[in-house]
């Protein structure tokens, strides 16, 4: 088999160590994008935040007025 170029004799062991690195990086390309989810969800859960008028009986007189709700700047809603 090596005298063909781009073909290429692999045991199980070796399929099994290919297999087990794909794994991993899959694992860890998981955990980024939950990440990056989790931020867009904080992010969108603060916007709704001030953007709901009503939550509560104290609050509801109170309107965050948009141009000032962005995703790290909802005091008005607290």
């Amino acid at each position: 088999m090596n005298e063909f170029d781009g073909v290429y004799l692999y045991d199980i062991d070796s399929l099994q160590e290919i297999a087990s690195e794909s794994h991993e990086l899959r694992r860890q390309q998981i955990a980024a994008a939950e990440a990056i989810i989790d931020e867009h969800v904080a992010d969108f859960k603060n916007i709704w935040v001030c953007l709901s008028p009503g939550r509560d009986q104290q609050k509801s007189a109170r309107r965050v007025s948009a141009e000032n709700c962005g995703p790290l700047n909802c005091s008005d809603a607290s």
